[in-house]
């Protein structure tokens, strides 16, 4: 029986359990389809085209031009609109485009046309849209440094429940145990603490993004309040293998076994930044966490070497770009009167 609730089975949970994993499913394949049910709404629009595989790769160019300008004949946009395949006028956001382009080769590639005969890999198709993201119009702005006193503001604003729990030591172990990425985050199990005392943890993370080999290994410290934050999360979890940081149903709060994905994991860090109401907070990601801890070793004056072995930076150029920003904040020499 479930220890919070005497009515309810262990059957009944895990039943509850596999429909919302369904209904996750659903929702991604809703996704999927509502982004093919589009371009084919503007493709039969447009240019009279019914749904067939492949596409000439003139019709993908011409749906990615037009709608990263937002280039569109007023009557097309209209109609559009009233078939509310469109919400409003004006451009996609080159993220936008991205997606459905993605979910289109997709379905290319299903139908038997990879390779060179998938008409969204077309180079003029890719020259297109990579020349869009440097424009000032669908550039895409770095993130902002979250260090120490921004990530507190934030986690301040989580309730203490079970997903806020989970929420506070997911960001401060990203932020305090060396600024850690979106996928180290997500893979993190409790098979990598190799050593763990009342002070602190000891992790291996295998296969980081920064390492030449798949098999090397970064050993990292978790300690001070990302160590406190965990253990809180740990023992409320009861998790003793697997991932770490799981999923939650949605209105049980009941732990999954499934880990959160990397693109869980950016949603999360957006939502809790927009409602701390944090100055800025749209412009916060999961990479505002690696950025913050180099930042917040530059105002602290820290060793770079350190910093560097706690990030596994192996250019220290690149890890100067965050921590000479966090540096100045606390240069003297300017104080002039």
């Amino acid at each position: 029986m479930d220890s919070k609730n005497p009515y309810i089975s262990a059957e009944a949970r895990k039943a509850a359990q596999a429909l919302d994993e369904q209904s996750q499913r659903f929702n991604t394949q809703v996704a999927k389809g509502s982004d093919l049910d589009y371009f084919w709404g503007w493709a039969k629009i447009v240019h009279d085209e019914d749904e067939h595989y492949p596409v000439n790769w003139g019709l993908v160019f011409d749906f990615v031009a037009t709608h990263l300008t937002g280039n569109f004949k007023p009557e097309h946009e209209t109609a559009l609109i009233q078939a509310g395949l469109k919400q409003s006028s004006g451009r996609h956001k080159a993220s936008t485009v991205q997606r459905r382009l993605s979910t289109l080769r997709k379905k290319h590639k299903d139908e038997g046309h990879a390779g060179d005969g998938n008409p969204c890999s077309h180079p003029e198709v890719l020259k297109l849209l990579n020349d869009a993201k440097k424009t000032p119009t669908h550039a895409t702005r770095p993130s902002k440094a979250a260090v120490q006193s921004i990530v507190e503001q934030v986690i301040k604003h989580m309730p203490n429940d079970t997903l806020g729990i989970r929420d506070k030591a997911l960001f401060y172990v990203a932020f305090g145990a060396g600024g850690r990425r979106r996928s180290e985050v997500v893979q993190l199990k409790m098979e990598d603490i190799v050593e763990r005392s009342d002070r602190f943890c000891i992790v291996e993370i295998r296969g980081a993004k920064n390492q030449t080999y798949a098999d090397e290994v970064l050993t990292v410290k978790i300690e001070g309040k990302a160590k406190r934050y965990l253990d809180d999360w740990l023992r409320v979890s009861g998790i003793t293998s697997g991932f770490i940081f799981r999923q939650l149903a949605p209105r049980s709060h009941a732990i999954k076994d499934n880990g959160i994905s990397g693109t869980q994991l950016y949603r999360i860090v957006k939502k809790r930044f927009i409602e701390s109401g944090v100055e800025g907070a749209e412009h916060f990601t999961p990479h505002s966490f690696r950025s913050g801890f180099v930042t917040e070793q530059g105002k602290r004056n820290k060793n770079i070497y350190d910093g560097m072995a706690a990030t596994g930076h192996k250019s220290r150029a690149q890890y100067e770009q965050y921590y000479q920003a966090g540096a100045a904040q606390n240069n003297s020499a300017t104080d002039i009167e």
